[in-house]
């Protein structure tokens, strides 16, 4: 059996955008070419797979780079697919090719940009068009999460019989050796959309230092491919341009070391259709502070420490209670090993 698969995630060349989703995609498609050796694979980009990333996969693969890239999803890759068919197609970019095979099965994210169309601006009527194309013409749906499931089938009127959940899972790795840091600190990881919230945990950080006995940073690693411009303007705002760092893209070895010696992870987001961070900071035993939306509350569980994106004071003393609530802060780290697990 032939199965397409668009990869084109997998082609980008900016380290900023190798976050999320390509993640997800880049660990699906290493396990399922490797454990399933009697059929073949057909990785559709629109610029050539590294080499690197290439040799990560079985020997049953082969990247098929078609140009242009503009009307790429819509044209070019349609045409292949006209042109030589394949038995299954997966739909890994939440988006389906106007000609695809009967057998598509199409992996959904998240449906932010319906919730909160403000963040989305340039991009919400396309993410929203092709959203909407891939889940009515695809035979299955993978949801990342029940949250998501639920807004296909609120928002998008799906049937639930065509939706299956699918959680993601996590690469584990070996955190890089460093000396324990001199300043405790917060961590947040993550892009730095808007619809993440960063400027309120800027906010609560402030409040929670003046309450503070000693000094704390605040590090907020991750893509700065997209960025609020709330956030610079923010730490302006609040004077805290010594205890702030944005530390932007960091390896996946560093990235273990900030969960491992953070004093917490602190994510309070609008909406997240799953919340990888969230479960890599549950894995690396540090106590999690998010929010009650979106798929949040499903991923920590029992595990965490839930306030609302808009209570910067709620923010705060969940910071304050991470720090002085030794008792609180064992039972986070014992549920959320547990929870990770799941």
């Amino acid at each position: 059996m032939i199965i397409g698969v668009d990869a084109a995630v997998l082609a980008v060349t900016d380290e900023r955008l190798k976050v999320g989703v390509y993640n997800l995609v880049l660990s699906l498609l290493t396990h399922l070419t490797k454990s399933d050796t009697s059929n073949n694979y057909r990785f559709y980009s629109f610029s050539p797979i590294p080499q690197k990333i290439l040799a990560r996969f079985g020997p049953n693969v082969q990247n098929i780079v078609l140009k242009p890239k503009k009307g790429w999803l819509t044209i070019r890759l349609s045409l292949e697919l006209f042109i030589n068919k394949v038995d299954v197609f997966l739909g890994l970019g939440q988006a389906l090719p106007l000609f695809h095979s009967n057998k598509s099965v199409v992996y959904t994210y998240d449906l932010a940009f319906e919730l909160y169309p403000q963040f989305y601006p340039d991009s919400y009527k396309k993410l929203s068009r092709q959203t909407k194309f891939a889940v009515k013409h695809a035979k299955t749906i993978v949801a990342i999460s029940n949250s998501t499931k639920n807004d296909l089938m609120k928002l998008y009127d799906i049937d639930p019989d065509k939706i299956s959940v699918v959680y993601p899972g996590i690469n584990s790795s070996t955190p890089a050796v460093y000396q324990s840091p001199e300043v405790p600190y917060f961590l947040y990881v993550g892009s730095y959309k808007p619809n993440k919230n960063i400027p309120n945990i800027i906010k609560a950080f402030k409040l929670f230092l003046q309450e503070s006995k000693k000094p704390y940073q605040l590090i907020l690693a991750g893509s700065d491919y997209w960025i609020d411009d709330k956030i610079v303007t923010t730490v302006k705002e609040c004077k805290l341009e010594r205890s702030v760092k944005l530390a932007g893209f960091v390896s996946e070895k560093e990235l273990g070391k900030l969960y491992k010696d953070a004093t917490a992870f602190v994510s309070p987001s609008h909406y997240e259709g799953f919340g990888i961070p969230h479960l890599e900071a549950l894995s690396w035993g540090t106590p999690v502070i998010t929010s009650d939306r979106g798929s949040i509350p499903e991923v920590v569980g029992n595990a965490a420490l839930i306030v609302s994106p808009a209570d910067i004071n709620g923010l705060k003393d969940a910071m304050s209670r991470v720090v002085n609530d030794n008792k609180l802060r064992e039972k986070l780290i014992i549920n959320g090993l547990k929870q990770a697990q799941k």
